[in-house]
């Protein structure tokens, strides 16, 4: 009875040390879940100006207990830092107040902006605290204007209310995701909405000119609102969201910087990789603008294959992820064409000159059984060719190659070819033969050969299935 009662003992304290251990297991997991996921709050912005003072209150929330990287507003004055209901002072991690540690749902930043500008316009901008890693979901401005009883505000806001009182006039603006830079000028501006997400703003004595929006609006999907200022009053200005223009600006300047915007507002490029960009314009406005090398690009695609399927590149590329690389590009242009590339990741350097497009069939290639990794069958012009020198060392043949001469010597046991690449003879083990048509051509620093000449030449059969192409000799 004794042993019985110990065994029964042992099975439940088991049982519960086992169930100890699995808990704090799966805690220990899932919160590494939630730490993984990016952390989202809303804001809420009350800004009164008056003095020629911005006093400004940003309340941002829900967050969690944790450090976070700051971003500053230039130029800001008398902050006052408070987390909490109980308004308890900021934790600065280190002495340039780079990172703050937030023991609280909640945290506040009042502080003063002076006015810079004159009395016609100005422009707020990098005016607000940024957290990371954190993103707003939500935004609210509430704007108090007492300095001045005459003007406009315009931001690209989701939607904007406007109460005018005798003394004061109030603006709310609110955002889905993070706010953006407010605009003011002196002189009454109109607004027209073009559609859910683009708005003109212009001088009544301004004619706005004739844009072709259905360009653009047929590839993309819906981006964040953006707000077009035709102005004389303040300088050309270029900010995320909020474009400042010339009343003078052409319809085709002004598509392009809206096109432009876009793009920066929904794919983000790898640096050096961003004039690229302008290859996505010029698909979009159907004409080649941007640097000598995109249009060069965009050119070379449009003669190449045509409008349709550069659309279908464009509308995937908005619809995928929204980090961009020249490699990326290639493979999107793959996957909507079915034909395989390597034209972006081949002119990614925009100093080096440009290499013409030319596509290769996506399927594997295979010689004498065994496939050869980078060697593909390409199309230009046309015609069908192969990467000679990856071709030769594939049949086995040891390779010389002569720059001078511009000749290449294959040889294989006793057998030797000698082939001149600029010309229509070749040598076969001392004997000399003619060809209709010179079989090559040279792309940068490789050479091709047309893929009929292969079969000639080198006397190999080539036999195609869906998902492979196989030679033998």
């Amino acid at each position: 009875m004794f042993r019985k009662s110990v065994v029964k003992y042992l099975i439940f304290f088991l049982f519960i040390f086992i169930g100890s251990i699995l808990y704090f297991q799966w805690h220990g997991y899932s919160s590494g879940q939630k730490k993984q996921e990016v952390e989202k709050a809303s804001q809420t912005i009350t800004i009164e100006h008056n003095n020629r003072t911005f006093y400004i209150k940003q309340v941002i929330h829900p967050l969690s207990s944790g450090t976070y990287s700051i971003e500053w507003p230039s130029g800001l004055e008398n902050l006052k830092c408070i987390v909490g209901e109980k308004q308890q002072k900021c934790i600065w991690e280190n002495e340039n107040k780079s990172k703050l540690k937030v023991n609280s749902d909640r945290i506040t930043f009042q502080y003063e902006l002076k006015e810079n500008g004159n009395q016609v316009a100005f422009l707020l901008k990098d005016w607000f605290f940024k957290l990371s890693p954190l993103k707003i979901a939500d935004s609210k401005i509430n704007l108090i204007e007492k300095q001045y009883k005459h003007g406009n505000w315009v931001t690209s806001s989701n939607n904007t209310t406007i109460k005018q009182k005798k003394w004061i006039n109030y603006f709310v603006f609110t955002y889905k995701g993070q706010a953006t830079n407010l605009y003011w000028q002196n002189n009454e501006l109109v607004g027209e909405k073009l559609n859910d997400w683009l708005t003109i703003y212009h001088q009544k004595a301004i004619n706005l000119p004739s844009i072709n929006m259905s360009l653009i609006e047929n590839l993309i999907k819906k981006p964040n609102p953006i707000a077009v200022i035709m102005t004389n009053s303040y300088p050309q200005t270029l900010l995320p969201s909020i474009l400042i223009l010339n009343p003078n600006a052409s319809p085709q300047e002004i598509e392009e910087r809206i096109s432009r915007e876009i793009i920066k507002l929904t794919l983000t490029f790898k640096t050096k990789e961003e004039w690229m960009s302008d290859i996505i314009v010029s698909a979009q406005l159907k004409r080649a603008v941007g640097s000598n090398k995109a249009k060069k690009m965009y050119e070379n695609l449009t003669a190449t294959i045509g409008e349709e399927k550069l659309n279908r590149w464009v509308e995937k590329i908005f619809s995928d992820t929204p980090t961009m690389t020249s490699e990326k590009l290639d493979q999107i242009f793959e996957k909507t064409t079915g034909y395989g590339t390597t034209f972006f990741s081949d002119n990614h350097i925009y100093e080096l000159p440009m290499k013409p497009f030319i596509t290769f069939d996506p399927r594997s290639i295979s010689v004498n059984g065994k496939e050869v990794s980078g060697l593909h069958l390409y199309s230009y012009q046309d015609k069908k060719y192969l990467s000679f020198l990856k071709l030769a060392k594939a049949l086995g043949y040891e390779i010389k190659n002569n720059e001078q001469e511009q000749s290449i010597i294959l040889t294989s046991g006793e057998n030797q070819f000698h082939f001149y690449l600029q010309g229509k003879t070749f040598t076969f083990n001392g004997d000399k033969y003619g060809l209709l048509t010179n079989p090559f051509f040279k792309l940068i620093q490789d050479y091709f050969i047309d893929i009929n000449w292969v079969k000639q030449i080198f006397n190999t059969k080539i036999s195609e299935t869906n998902k492979e192409i196989q030679i033998f000799d």
